[in-house]
């Protein structure tokens, strides 16, 4: 039973997405806040602002906060690949960022791909048959 338990458990842990918060300058001047959400959670996130790269963490993601980009209009970039998607991220914005302000941008992720529902599949069938061999103990 404790297999069972800490098996659940471990599988409830994997799949948590993060937040990742990013400080971009921390010199003195006008700046604003960026929010970046993703219509799904999403790994492997790379980001630029104006070409510059943005150092974000290869977590599974859920969005990303940058703080401290310079007033003005800004060139965002996201891009993202992973076997789990049909298509790759590539999305290129223009925004206007105020001083003292936040904004926002929703970054749509591509479904799925097959490869993944197999696996998960596969994954599933495993798991239980896991738990109903554990259980006809």
């Amino acid at each position: 039973m404790k297999k069972l338990l800490l098996l659940t458990i471990a599988i409830l842990l994997s799949g948590c997405a993060v937040t990742q918060e990013i400080t971009m300058n921390q010199s003195d001047g006008e700046y604003g806040e960026l929010v970046i959400q993703f219509s799904d959670n999403i790994k492997n996130v790379r980001a630029t602002v104006d070409d510059q790269l943005v150092r974000t963490e290869k977590k599974l993601t859920k969005e990303l906060i940058l703080y401290n980009i310079p007033a003005g209009k800004r060139e965002l970039h996201i891009a993202a690949s992973s076997w789990e998607l049909r298509d790759d991220v590539d999305f290129r914005e223009t925004i206007d960022i105020k001083d003292g302000q936040q904004s926002a941008v929703i970054v749509n992720v591509p479904p799925k791909s097959g490869g993944y529902w197999a696996m998960q599949v596969a994954s599933y069938l495993v798991t239980m048959s896991i738990i109903l061999q554990t259980t006809n103990r």
